[in-house]
């Protein structure tokens, strides 16, 4: 049996960039000064094509367990989160309009519910 403990995070970006913690970039090493003295961190995960900040769920199930949830009321969802896996785009719409034209779907932001909120109007 192996000493090793496997990592299982699945990562997210601001950009649209979703994937395992293993295929995540690094800020690479920051100088800063903290209570007067220079230290160097080790960096942040972050996109690895943009270079986008990273939040962070246990595993990849708990990403896609609400992509197949928000699936039920928005479909097709499920299957633009999974061709989306591992892809950089800087917004959702970008990302939506490479989707539609691979795949020939016409999705929009409204179908998968992420149009303006009543209250936004």
């Amino acid at each position: 049996m192996s000493d090793r403990i496997y990592d299982s995070r699945y990562v997210y970006g601001f950009c649209t960039w979703h994937d395992s913690i293993h295929k995540a970039g690094n800020t690479g090493p920051q100088k800063m000064v903290v209570n007067g003295r220079q230290i160097e961190s080790v960096g942040l995960p972050c996109c690895p094509f943009c270079g986008s900040m990273l939040m962070e769920l246990a595993h990849k199930k708990a990403f896609f367990d609400g992509a197949v949830e928000h699936d039920k009321t928005h479909p097709g969802y499920l299957a633009y989160c999974e061709w989306g896996q591992g892809k950089c785009f800087p917004n959702f719409d970008v990302s939506i309009a490479v989707y539609n034209k691979e795949t020939g779907n016409s999705f929009t932001k409204d179908s998968f519910g992420f149009g303006k909120k009543e209250d936004e109007e």
